[in-house]
């Protein structure tokens, strides 16, 4: 049955779910951003997960989202149950007669019986979706979330298991209820009955046949995304002999991973459904049932098939470019919901790329936003004459060869030291411009000295003034610097740099955020601050070993010397379980 239009069936598919991608991610994502704003989360994590999606404003969000779910997912199924018949018939059709339908079908639903087509259709879902679902759950840590879900309210999560076991338990009694809908034009009412004496005596034979449908497009979802993965390892690292590797490795990693989820998408509900059809046909024929077909659509002249494939091409031309770029955001955070098992860790520059270049130098900084980083971490201090410099230690001898203090030279005498490989010290402001002109932000860490004239008051009149507050965090390890910075300006997020945690870190009122020694940090500290609502920083973390330790401690942002190492950590542990641990082998087994 899919010999005749697998072709025109997968174009639909790619066409379809492309379009959805497109629109519909942005649009979730503005949708999260605004009902966590209005709602006051200005985090998501699992311990408010529960809280957040029971509040009004979410369960709106979410009725309206099933209602479009439900339309969208009658579109799908109707294409394929068009699809399938004509090929029954041995006719061949084109990706716009099953659009017309598609979409025709989806729209009588809405006239007539949306409610009641719509609870048949969502029911269907869980029976159809379940492999490839098992492979976006292998694929990212939302396994991670899941269990840690599970962990928090183990009652209701196997609660809603239990529904859901029950209702693909009891959808096979009404397994074919949307093609009597569809092929002879049954009533809701009259499709589940028709539906149910047709499966009477066979529910058991459909339910092994549904379930290893399921399990061998989990595992043929698997084996098409090592392989992908496999061909992406091997390409990073041929990249790799002329470009940074951690430039390499996420975009190789990201190809890899949207064609698996594209053909997953595409091929999901065809594979699943068309089983169905399958399976309806032979039905209708053991019960001696009339098989109804639908009649063919009128045929398109030649030059309106040209004038078509034109138009279709140029439209799935632009779709497949939004798409892939709507995709891109998304995989690489730029468009990303805030929650802590969905998005990445983030890098940040200690220093800039210190372990590369001289630190809190331009050097430094040009090296870290070359390499990668999210984030560039930069200490400031004050001269004599009130200019806030980019420096760590109060004197000058390490890093530039004269024993002085900071606080005793004017920035003219401090301009002339060299930093090293011929690096000066720069001003604050320099720092932001460069910032601003590479759109990388800073972690501004302020290093108080009983010297300074209102050193956090100068800092946060500089970061205003180049309009520069929603690009940085202003820290210090001073708690008293910290609260400086708060109470002269309430808008600018702040940081607690802490070299010690332990207890509740949280009762810091006025750190919007914390930076964490990682000695310290535990995924127990990492859980209580993300219930907080806010993000942890670990500092600083070098060896690759240690990155992904703090990685799996879900720490939001790493703070290294060693910025490819990390990045390269990062991108790899964007995945979950065992697919995180394949991904890390792939592309440490050749270095």
């Amino acid at each position: 049955m899919y010999r005749k239009n697998w072709k025109v069936i997968l174009c639909f598919e790619l066409f379809f779910k492309l379009t959805l991608a497109a629109i519909l991610l942005p649009l979730a994502n503005v949708c999260l951003d605004v009902i966590l704003k209005i709602s006051g989360f200005s985090y998501l994590t699992t311990e408010n997960a529960v809280k957040f999606l029971f509040s009004p404003l979410t369960l709106l969000v979410i009725l309206v989202f099933l209602i479009l779910w439900a339309t969208i997912s009658m579109v799908d199924l109707s294409a394929v149950v068009y699809a399938m018949d004509q090929s029954r018939q041995g006719i061949k059709v084109q990706v716009w007669d099953i659009t017309r339908f598609a979409i025709k079908n989806a729209l009588s639903a809405w006239k007539t019986e949306f409610s009641s087509v719509s609870i048949i259709v969502m029911m269907l879902l869980p029976l159809l979706k379940l492999g490839a679902l098992l492979g976006v759950l292998g694929t990212f840590s939302v396994s991670e979330f899941i269990l840690d879900v599970y962990d928090e309210n183990r009652v209701a999560f196997l609660a809603i298991l239990g529904a859901i076991a029950l209702i693909v338990i009891l959808m096979i009694r009404w397994i074919y209820a949307f093609h009597y809908y569809t092929l002879e034009g049954a009533s809701c009412i009259e499709a589940v009955k028709k539906s149910a004496k047709l499966s009477k005596g066979k529910r058991l034979t459909d339910n092994l046949v549904m379930l290893l449908t399921q399990v061998g497009f989990a595992i043929g979802y698997f084996l098409v995304l090592v392989v992908f993965l496999w061909i992406a390892s091997g390409v990073a690292r041929i990249l790799g002999r002329w470009f940074e590797t951690s430039k390499v490795t996420g975009p190789a990693l990201f190809v890899a991973v949207l064609l698996a989820l594209i053909l997953e998408g595409a091929l999901s509900a065809p594979i699943s459904f068309g089983m169905i059809s399958v399976l309806y046909y032979r039905r209708k024929k053991e019960a001696g049932e009339e098989i109804v077909h639908l009649p063919m659509e009128a045929e398109i002249s030649t030059e309106k098939l040209r004038h078509y494939r034109r138009r279709y091409g140029l439209f799935g031309g632009l779709i497949l470019a939004a798409s892939v770029g709507v995709g891109y955001l998304v995989t690489t955070g730029m468009i990303n919901p805030k929650a802590e098992n969905i998005h990445a860790a983030e890098v940040t520059a200690h220093r800039g790329a210190s372990g590369d270049f001289p630190e809190n130098t331009m050097a430094a900084f040009r090296g870290a936003v070359d390499l990668g980083a999210d984030w560039i971490e930069l200490d400031v201090q004050q001269t004599k004459d009130r200019q806030v410099i980019v420096m760590h230690d109060t004197n000058t001898k390490r890093t530039a060869g004269l024993d002085a203090n900071t606080w005793e030279l004017t920035y003219d005498e401090i301009a002339k030291l060299d930093a090293g490989n011929g690096e000066r010290i720069p001003l604050l402001t320099e720092v932001i411009e460069f910032a601003k002109e590479n759109n990388i932000r800073l972690n501004i860490e302020i290093k108080p000295t009983k010297y300074d004239k209102n050193l956090e008051k100068d800092v946060v009149d500089i970061v205003r003034g180049y309009d520069f507050a929603d690009n940085c965090l202003v820290a210090s390890q001073s708690y008293k610097s910290v609260e400086a910075v708060k109470a002269y300006d309430p808008g600018i997020t702040t940081l607690f740099v802490m070299s010690l945690a332990y207890g509740d870190i949280t009762s810091f009122k006025a750190a919007d955020h914390y930076s964490v020694k990682s000695t310290f940090i535990t995924k127990a500290l990492t859980a209580r601050v993300h219930a907080e609502g806010k993000q942890i920083f670990a500092w600083t973390v070098n060896k690759e070993s240690s990155i992904n330790k703090m990685l799996d401690k879900n720490v939001d942002s790493v703070i290294t010397n060693n910025v490819a190492t990390a990045r390269k950590c990062v991108e790899l542990n964007r995945y979950g379980g065992l697919l995180s641990k394949y991904v890390r082998f792939l592309f440490n087994a050749g270095n």
